[in-house]
């Protein structure tokens, strides 16, 4: 009776310390289950304990069975003696058969915790049994690039699980002969019994063979390795010609010996040399230093070195080929694209669509802009601002949207009560547009949706394609704790007067269920919470919304994918979807040149993936855009009802995907280099390009500019490409030579259907100068016009904000824009005060593009001014005269500063008089009364 109630309270304790656990993946199964996707969690469940007890299973037989042999066959002599001398024999046998149970146990345990390490490992057994061949051969090896990808990662596991057991089954056996007295080291003349000897060498001989499997995996490695010996050869990504003709036969040499090592071993169990082990292991550790450090460094520095173009052309061409394949370049189309023209009036009516689509906002301001004049109150957020493009009234346009979130961090201290967390502040609500070119008179953006409820503002009609009737955001980027709906207490909908809220409640089919009281029990555990136990507002129809952070969202559905830094909202049946780039990647990718990525270096990546999150309901759809990568394939044979093709994207979603900003720079950076397909060529550098620089940010003194360089970001346009027939949305970088600043090309991803993916990259001759991005800068920087407002407005007390040099092609010319933004000291809201437009030979500034394009042609503005979308332009030209009094007037504001830092307070007051008449001058030239 004693011991049921024992077991009983143990039962009983155990589930009260794992009943979090139990919760914890009760309430994961339901969520899945509420998505329809309890099939992946399960699958991904079975497949963690499938892999988990296989491991464990073979650690204890191995280990233990080793372990019970070495007790069979000396036992624990030395602690039978001891207790034999102070108790019963029959207490003595007792006392034998428990500590085999507790032996038995204790390799339970450590074989547990292998375990649960290899369970984690399931995502690459399952690649391994489903693999699906890229039919891509290297050419060194044979194998096919799915060994490398999918196969050699599970080999490896393999190869350190089975080296570990093994290791620790030695270790285990030498203890239990050390407890008996098969082994006497500390006798005058050391004795180890022949068994004794025999068993330790079979072990050493697993070990071995072992080795030898990891010496055969070694040789796969060469393939993506950086040279020869880790990184001798510089030349070559991958196997080079040391790798291939030193360390691959040394490796082969090496996993001989290993064998035959095991074999001789192996025969000593009935040999029993204790010397045998050990000169056998010395034997090829030794051989293994010298042939594969010693010798293939001297062949690298004293035979290859001298000879290295020579000898290593043929394995650069496999480096070069393979990491094109690897990054999707291998299909690159290259067009050339001279440039003939000078920017002309017919250019510009020939490119009006290009030309109206024009992004002069910039995300960084206009997120600024949006937060003070579009939050409504302070706890909306806006996360980002994106680019995306929309049929307005028939006319395809480039907008900038962001979503408005609730961000309850912004809450005040007093508002963050359980029942205002999570059952009334549940949701953000809208979303602003504006056109990317447009803005009002006074700066700011022209809005086309604004507002809460969001209103249309934009030319027109609202088109059907933006009206949205569902503006409530439940998921979002912003991180957000659990929400309960449809609850006794009604959500606040959107702000409606001061103090007024319009209330709602929660008509969606996202979440779980939470009416039962066993739910509330298992969420009250999950989240550790009784209020979700103890509250009375909650009802039978009430359901839990969490893992409401997109990202988060999708992870925990695929974890196995990456996901990209800059999901973005997206209009749609008069909803708001989340559209998420999705990759997959690797870094085992034969002969391919590795690239930093966040934390991780990869050598292969596809965008196959776009994940659709519905903002109201939470529903998450998995598309595949690229059925090409084998990668993705052998995810969908694994979970075959997560992944659906990109043919089932409803057709108003499928306009709006778009190449992602992070592959293109990607790509780019390794197409620098890589676009040197002749060997000769590469090996040199002798074509070397990078990717071009930009000035942006506040630009401070005109002489400390450099400080604000930074690389040209990869930037969507809607413009007609050179040599095609229609407008595309495209994302594009412009390039330079490696440390000059002339473009020498520019490469453009296309996002439209039935483009979508293809990348052209344009070259210009290399017999032609084409001004770069930073050379454009410089123009603009010694501009006797645009130069002294820029020092003008820097010394008012305006923070001066170049936004981004924006390349725009158009024919067989070259348009440069760059907007400039003010922000007064005591104002965080920058406005377009102008905008930027230079040629190859000509260079102007206006109010706006129209006015900045008029300039540049010379042309009359009284057209612009009537435009009722377009910003009222200056107050007359900045003629000689008004040049030359801006001039007048920063020379003598800095000889102004320079009496007060002196002292001369007499000339301070000259100075001040003179600065008076100047600015009466230049007010009178300008006409401004």
């Amino acid at each position: 009776m004693k011991a049921r109630t024992l077991i009983l309270l143990a039962a009983l304790a155990l589930l009260l310390i794992s009943a979090k656990h139990i919760a914890y993946l009760w309430t994961e199964y339901l969520w899945f289950d509420s998505l329809d996707y309890s099939s992946v969690f399960i699958r991904r469940l079975v497949a963690q304990l499938s892999v988990g007890a296989a491991a464990w299973l073979l650690f204890v037989l191995i280990v233990f069975s080793n372990v019970v042999i070495a007790y069979r066959l000396a036992g624990i002599h030395r602690v039978r003696t001891y207790l034999t001398q102070a108790l019963h024999p029959t207490a003595v046998s007792r006392i034998e058969r428990m500590m085999l149970v507790l032996l038995f146990m204790a390799v339970c345990v450590i074989g547990l915790s292998v375990a649960v390490s290899i369970a984690r490992q399931w995502e690459t057994v399952l690649k391994f049994i489903y693999a699906v061949p890229f039919n891509l051969k290297e050419p060194i090896l044979g194998q096919d690039a799915s060994t490398y990808m999918l196969a050699l990662p599970f080999y490896n596991l393999l190869y350190k699980f089975l080296l570990l057991t093994l290791l620790i089954a030695l270790v285990a056996t030498v203890l239990m002969y050390l407890a008996s007295s098969a082994v006497d080291l500390v006798a005058h003349r050391r004795y180890i019994a022949s068994y004794v000897r025999g068993h330790i060498s079979c072990l050493v001989s697993g070990l071995l063979l072992i080795k030898a499997f990891g010496y055969r995996l070694d040789m796969f490695k060469l393939l993506f390795d950086y040279g020869a010996a880790g990184a001798i050869s510089s030349a070559v990504w991958g196997a080079s010609y040391t790798d291939v003709y030193v360390r691959l036969p040394v490796l082969y040499v090496m996993m001989a010996l290993a064998v035959f090592g095991a074999i001789l071993l192996l025969l000593n169990a009935y040999w029993r040399a204790i010397k045998l082990i050990v000169y056998t292991i010395v034997l090829i550790f030794g051989a293994s230093f010298i042939a594969g450090v010693m010798l293939p460094g001297l062949v690298q520095n004293f035979i290859v070195k001298p000879n290295e173009l020579m000898m290593e052309r043929k394995f650069i061409s496999h480096n070069i080929k393979f990491t094109l394949t690897a990054y999707g370049l291998d299909g690159i189309t290259v067009k050339n694209y001279p440039v003939k023209e000078e920017v002309t009036d017919g250019l510009i009516k020939a490119n009006i669509d290009t030309i109206q689509n024009v992004r002069l906002w910039d995300y960084r301001p206009l997120k600024q802009v949006y937060d003070q004049l579009q939050e409504i109150r302070f706890y909306y957020d806006f996360n980002d601002v994106d680019v995306d493009r929309y049929y307005i009234n028939g006319k395809y346009q480039q907008v900038m949207i962001a979503a408005r979130e609730l961000n309850h961090e912004l809450l005040p201290a007093g508002a963050k009560r359980w029942m205002s967390l999570h059952l009334q502040y549940t949701h953000g609500y809208g979303v602003c547009m504006s056109p990317v070119n447009e803005s009002e008179p006074n700066g700011m953006p022209k809005f086309y949706l604004k507002d809460i409820p969001p209103k249309w503002f934009g030319p027109g009609k609202q088109p059907e394609e933006l009206r949205i009737e569902r503006p409530e955001i439940y998921f979002g980027e912003i991180d957000s704790p659990y929400v309960i709906v449809r609850t006794k207490q009604p959500e606040i909908d959107y702000p409606k007067g001061a103090k007024a809220f319009k209330m709602c409640v929660y008509q969606g089919r996202g979440g779980v269920g939470i009416g039962s009281i066993t739910r509330r029990i298992l969420f009250a555990l999950r989240f550790n919470d009784p209020n979700i136990l103890l509250s009375r507002l909650i009802t039978k129809r009430s359901r839990i919304l969490y893992y409401r952070q997109i990202t988060q969202r999708v992870k925990r559905i695929a974890p196995f994918l990456t996901y990209d830094a800059d999901p973005y909202i997206v209009i749609a049946y008069g909803r708001l979807f989340w559209i998420i780039d999705a990759y997959t990647h690797s870094h085992l990718f034969p002969y391919s040149e590795p690239i930093k990525w966040g934390n991780a270096h990869i050598n292969y990546i596809r965008n196959s993936v776009k994940a659709v999150v519905d903002a109201y309901n939470g529903d998450v759809n998995f598309y595949i855009v690229d059925p090409k990568d084998p990668l993705i394939r052998t995810y969908a044979s694994i979970f075959p009802k997560l992944f659906k093709p990109i043919s089932k994207m409803p057709q108003k979603l499928r306009e709006h995907i778009r190449y992602p900003v992070d592959l293109i720079w990607m790509q780019a950076t390794i197409y620098c280099k890589y676009h040197m397909t002749a060997p000769e060529q590469f090996y040199n550098r002798e074509d070397e390009w990078e990717i071009a620089n930009e000035l942006f940010g506040s630009s401070g003194a005109v002489g400390s500019l450099k400080k604000n360089k930074q690389r040209v970001e990869p930037y969507y346009v809607v413009m007609r490409p050179p040599g095609f027939d229609r407008i595309e949305f495209v994302l594009m970088l412009p390039f330079t030579p490696t440390k000059k600043d002339n473009m020498i090309s520019w490469v453009a991803a296309f996002c439209d259907a039935p483009r979508y993916g293809n990348i052209v990259v344009f070259r210009f001759p290399t017999t032609q100068l084409i001004q770069g991005p930073m050379q454009i800068e410089a123009r603009i920087d010694q501009h006797p016009e645009i130069s002294p407002y820029l020092s003008l407005w820097q010394q008012r007390g305006s923070d001066v904000i170049r936004g981004n040099l924006l390349v725009i092609p158009m024919d067989s010319s070259l348009l440069y824009v760059e907007p400039i933004y003010l922000r007064a000291e005591q104002s965080e809201i920058p406005q377009l005060a102008r905008v930027v437009v230079a040629s190859q030979n000509k260079l102007a500034m206006g109010v706006n593009l129209s006015d900045a394009i008029e300039r540049l042609l010379g042309k009359a503005m009284a057209s612009t001014a009537t435009d009722e979308h377009v910003v009222e332009p200056l107050r007359g030209h900045a003629t000689t005269d008004t040049t030359e009094l801006v001039k007048q007037l920063s020379e003598e504001f800095n000889a102004l500063s320079n009496s007060v830092k002196e002292g001369k307070w007499g000339e301070f007051g000259q100075r001040l008089e003179n600065l008076g008449k100047l600015i009466e001058q230049l007010k009178e030239g300008m006409g401004i009364k």
